[in-house]
């Protein structure tokens, strides 16, 4: 019995290649495409817009620190009565800007959007939404800026309110915060597709479309001219 089977197996070897297992195939193909796979990255679909820093000293901090000084201004003007009423102005004008800029951070400097969050960086404040939790997300935008002014969840008095100049940011790559910008009125289209201000952006839309649509060639007139 050993004899027929060595015979067996001497007689199958010659020209024969042993078949792989199942197992030194899987390795054998990650051996071949090893070499030419790439990883995927881990943060490819991560994007972080930088506000010009520029822009930013001008926009945020400036009016914020002007708004600092019209307050003692302000209140002095109105208790020495000189102009009271512009200094209450004055007052609670910049009062309302300390808070917006310095307390609630309404002015982030950094915003990052991935596939599940959306965070703000503001003046050594993080504030991280996820986006599974992001139930609402009012938009009240600037076109031609590309500025935005968002509540997220409704906003509240320090926390969800944010004045995002997305015509003023960049990612890393020199990139226009344009994605940040649609991405805002996209997912107000889609938790709100009744709001009077998502309805508005579709006509709008709709007539920007039909607008670019080709207008027949005035040719008629003139065929017309030439009959007469």
């Amino acid at each position: 019995m050993k004899g027929s089977r060595q015979e067996h197996v001497s007689a199958e070897a010659p020209g024969a290649s042993p078949q792989a297992s199942p197992a030194t195939r899987g390795s054998d193909k990650g051996a071949k495409g090893g070499a030419s796979s790439v990883p995927a990255d881990e943060d490819a679909s991560v994007q972080t817009f930088t506000y010009d820093e520029h822009r930013y000293l001008f926009d945020v901090m400036v009016p914020g620190v002007v708004g600092a000084l019209a307050i003692p201004v302000g209140v002095g003007m109105a208790v020495a009565g000189f102009l009271a009423p512009i200094g209450i102005i004055a007052a609670v004008v910049g009062a309302y800007t300390v808070f917006n800029t310095f307390v609630a951070k309404c002015y982030p400097r950094v915003a990052t959007l991935s596939d599940d969050a959306l965070v703000f960086e503001s003046f050594g404040r993080t504030d991280t939404y996820p986006l599974a939790d992001i139930s609402r997300m009012p938009v009240r935008e600037n076109g031609q800026v590309r500025s935005a002014y968002v509540r997220v969840n409704g906003g509240g008095i320090l926390r969800g309110r944010y004045f995002v100049g997305c015509g003023d940011m960049r990612t890393p790559e020199g990139e226009s915060g344009e994605a940040l910008y649609q991405f805002f009125l996209a997912t107000e289209a889609r938790l709100d597709p009744d709001n009077i201000r998502v309805r508005a952006r579709r006509a709008e839309a709709r007539k920007l479309e039909g607008g670019t649509a080709s207008a027949p060639a005035p040719s008629g007139k003139r065929r017309r001219k030439k009959k007469r």
